[in-house]
């Protein structure tokens, strides 16, 4: 009987504690580049179709004196190996985008997503992009708020956390100040909604939960200053401190487990 699943996976061992920490984001290591070879071919027997794709992303011309499967596959590895790291992820979404089995996509999907695990490697693919990766925890927060908001029917507040995550995996460089702005504008849009004021400014909006007791304190100053870093770090950006982008994941991390917590906690303070 064919059995789906490996024994890490059977046994729960893809969590923190077993988790590589991630060291790599702006690369493509080389046992990326041939893993990605080696799971195609695993796949789809076709090293030809996979010439094909990754000479459409890096503008090649195949070698028409290439025959045979040996010295396509050569041609392919001198390609792979010698190209710009961001490109590895482009050719990874094209791969995705024209296997036409849908089982095909879908392993390909998971033993790459394990690679990037086994391998401290800050990407993961989802719906078919390759998107940033943060520690088990960090998704864990971002996937429970998308559902969170969608199900409390606040759909700026998600579209602001998936330009968040876009922000963050935004290649070849992340757009850190982009990050931290849209995790300050999904925390304000909450706050608006939970106190029903869309006019006033922020440290306002704060005042309001002290006075009306809508979060315990010191919530509300942490809630503010929060906001307040992250006005200082993307919005009134100073010439030399650009935020680094470990300072943009916890501003992102912060921004959207408070406004989950606000969203779940008080959805009788919210007006329509």
């Amino acid at each position: 009987m064919k059995n789906d699943t490996t024994f890490s996976e059977r046994e729960g061992l893809y969590k923190p504690q077993y988790e590589k920490p991630i060291t790599i984001r702006q690369d493509a290591p080389k046992e990326l580049r041939e893993f990605v070879i080696a799971t195609y071919k695993k796949l789809t027997n076709n090293i030809d179709s996979l010439r094909s794709i990754v000479t459409e992303i890096l503008g090649k011309l195949p070698n028409k004196n290439n025959f045979g499967d040996k010295y396509i596959l050569s041609e392919v590895e001198d390609y792979l190996y010698n190209c710009t790291w961001y490109k590895i992820y482009d050719i990874i979404e094209t791969i995705i985008l024209k296997l036409a089995n849908e089982q095909y996509i879908t392993q390909f999907s998971k033993d790459l997503n394990i690679f990037f695990i086994d391998n401290g490697i800050g990407w993961q693919i989802k719906d078919g992009k390759v998107v940033s990766r943060g520690n088990e925890l960090f998704e864990a927060i971002v996937e429970k708020a998308k559902t969170t908001f969608e199900t409390a029917n606040l759909p700026t507040s998600k579209k602001e956390i998936e330009a968040t995550i876009a922000c963050l995996s935004n290649r070849p460089s992340p757009d850190i100040t982009g990050a931290i702005q849209h995790a300050r504008a999904g925390l304000e849009c909450v706050a608006r909604k939970v106190t029903g004021d869309n006019k006033s400014k922020f440290k306002n909006l704060m005042k309001v939960f002290e006075d009306n007791k809508i979060t315990p304190q010191p919530l509300p100053s942490v809630i503010k200053q929060i906001y307040g870093f992250a006005s200082n770090a993307a919005v009134h950006v100073q010439e030399g401190q650009t935020p680094k982008y470990a300072e943009a994941v916890l501003v992102v991390h912060l921004s959207v487990a408070i406004s989950t917590y606000l969203t779940e906690t008080y959805p009788h303070q919210q007006k329509n």
